[in-house]
């Protein structure tokens, strides 16, 4: 008995405990914040999550192994996108959004970072336009970055200030990361 409240206890506080699907909907007039957003209708008459209207509000309200799923269209994005451990960011289904990053200030250095982070995924959307490099991995310090996953990415137009060495994905010190096409 003793071995098996050990066991319930380990999975509890081992397994994320406020993990969740949120939607980022270029569609919506407002956000859909208490848990009543429509994947269907794309407004907020239904009960799939919470959804915003624009990646700088997904970048305010996403948490440590959160999935983000993006709705089709085109997101102007002004600021970088900094990943949470476990965090997923991905185009919803076959949908293939926009992640144009064209509007971020120049000298930003890149449009989505994994620094510092592990275990995270960025899949199926377009990304365009960064100032520098397109998604950043890095270890910053002695703070690892395991475990990252792009695929089915499509990065495009990076490196509008002409830094030297800018790239599409850049990963840097990370240990067991994955892109694939």
């Amino acid at each position: 008995m003793f071995f098996a409240l050990c066991f319930l206890f380990g999975l509890l506080f081992n397994a994320p405990l406020w993990a969740a699907t949120i939607y980022l909907d270029g569609n919506l007039g407002a956000d859909c914040t208490a848990g009543n957003y429509s994947i269907a209708s794309r407004n907020c008459t239904g009960s799939d999550g919470n959804a915003w209207n624009t990646a700088a509000e997904i970048a305010s309200n996403d948490a440590d192994n959160d999935v983000v799923r993006i709705r089709s269209g085109t997101y102007a994005v002004s600021a970088k996108f900094v990943m949470h451990t476990g965090e997923t960011l991905e185009g919803y289904l076959a949908e293939r959004p926009t992640w144009n990053a064209s509007t971020m200030a120049v000298g930003t250095t890149e449009a989505i970072t994994f620094n510092g982070k592990s275990n995270g995924i960025v899949r199926n959307f377009k990304l365009t336009d960064a100032r520098q490099d397109g998604i950043r991995m890095a270890k910053v310090g002695t703070t690892a970055c395991d475990n990252l996953t792009t695929s089915g990415m499509e990065v495009t137009r990076w490196d509008l200030d002409n830094a030297n060495g800018a790239q599409g994905i850049y990963g840097e010190a990370c240990t067991d990361t994955e892109t694939s096409g």
